[in-house]
């Protein structure tokens, strides 16, 4: 937008390298650079770029430069209704023009994938209910994965079957069969037996022999993995999930919780704080945040733990976990009347709550010393069974 003809070489680097990272996600048809180029600089409304070019989302984008700074602008405008589903603008200093384009093309991508789930989420739910495509039924189960509750989670399960009776070749539905198992078990719906992980491992299987390039499906068998208390196999399966799609916020999380529960909190943090910074509105920050939390108690930060898990607890949904780790890290401040409140909170929401159940449920690794926090429940008052 500066008028320099000199800067279009950074303009169209960073549209570029944006075309070639949303391809990696694998869900995505995004059109390819030849086509995307030829409406550069021209005034064409959004709805005829869509019929045009058979698309139903629209990415903009604009850079301003100014001495030393860049402001880049990017929106995401649905094609059909005219309507914004995200938008964000970014200032950077142009001191490594490369690094730059890099991070900022990183968090544009990991900032539309979620958006975009949102939105055909929303569309399919509003689709009519005559439609059978095996796509907007298994749309329909993720609005439901994404409500967490033991009934959602059921439903879902129903959906993401049906919709591979319609296509047995769906891969991101038996990904999301196995996500079904892996929220029953974290938000202590369900223990987590042998066959149902059996399932879940199954199902997960399934959708990386589908698809070995798909991103989504190895971080879901990783994170089924990590619950299975299978730590290696977990943190290489993430590993591969990031090299496939280095924007994948939920991976960058999986690998931070991979390493909190097999007992390496130091090597956790750069990848939980990725999580949130290229997905700050997720519907998984709850456990982005209760994460950090642990991982901060593992190091000794005990304050820290407070801190991060009273964020979490102000997310949507109700999720144990947040509760243990404040508890603990009360518990061990001496903070005793303050940590009895929100036990008696989270037993009112889960009445099996005790150390029994935290060590039944969490898969923290057995040899890691987890004893501090068994111990700091203990001095907060919580139960033994």
């Amino acid at each position: 937008m500066s008028g320099d003809p000199e800067q279009d070489f950074f303009v169209d680097g960073v549209t570029e390298e944006i075309i070639t990272a949303l391809s990696r996600v694998r869900w995505f048809f995004v059109i390819a650079r030849g086509s995307a180029f030829a409406y550069k600089g021209k005034e064409v409304a959004p709805a005829e770029i869509a019929r045009e070019l058979g698309v139903r989302y629209i990415l903009t984008g604009s850079i301003r430069r100014s001495g030393d700074q860049i402001r880049v602008s990017a929106q995401l405008v649905d094609g059909n209704s005219c309507s914004n589903v995200w938008a964000r603008s970014y200032d950077r200093a142009l001191s490594d023009i490369f690094a730059v384009q890099d991070e900022i093309t990183q968090t544009i991508v990991g900032g539309i994938e979620p958006e975009l789930s949102r939105a055909e989420r929303e569309r399919a739910r509003i689709k009519h209910r005559e439609s059978v495509d095996a796509w907007s039924i298994y749309q329909r189960g993720m609005f439901h994965l994404y409500r967490y509750t033991r009934e959602d989670l059921v439903q879902a399960r129903k959906l993401f079957e049906s919709a591979i009776a319609i296509d047995a070749e769906l891969g991101p539905a038996y990904s999301a069969i196995a996500e079904t198992y892996y929220y029953e078990v974290v938000y202590g719906f369900i223990l987590p037996d042998d066959a149902s992980r059996e399932r879940a491992l199954d199902a997960a299987k399934r959708a990386v022999a589908l698809d070995r390039d798909d991103a989504g499906a190895h971080c879901t068998l990783g994170r089924i993995r990590y619950l299975s208390r299978e730590y290696a196999a977990a943190i290489s399966e993430l590993e591969i999930a990031l090299d496939l799609n280095p924007s994948l916020a939920l991976a960058h999380y999986g690998l931070g919780a991979a390493f909190v529960f097999s007992g390496n909190p130091q090597k956790a943090f750069p990848y939980l704080e990725s999580a949130v910074r290229l997905s700050p509105h997720d519907p998984n920050m709850g456990s982005y945040l209760v994460r950090t939390a642990e991982a901060k108690y593992l190091i000794g930060d005990d304050e820290g733990a407070v801190g991060f898990a009273l964020k979490a607890l102000t997310q949507p949904s109700f999720q144990w976990s947040r509760y243990a780790i404040l508890i603990a890290a009360l518990g061990q401040l001496g903070r005793h009347e303050e940590a009895r409140r929100y036990v008696t909170e989270v037993t009112r929401l889960r009445p099996t709550f005790s150390i029994a159940f935290v060590r039944t449920m969490h898969p923290f690794s057995r040899d890691m010393g987890i004893d501090r926090y068994y111990d700091g429940l203990r001095k907060a008052g919580v139960p033994e069974a």
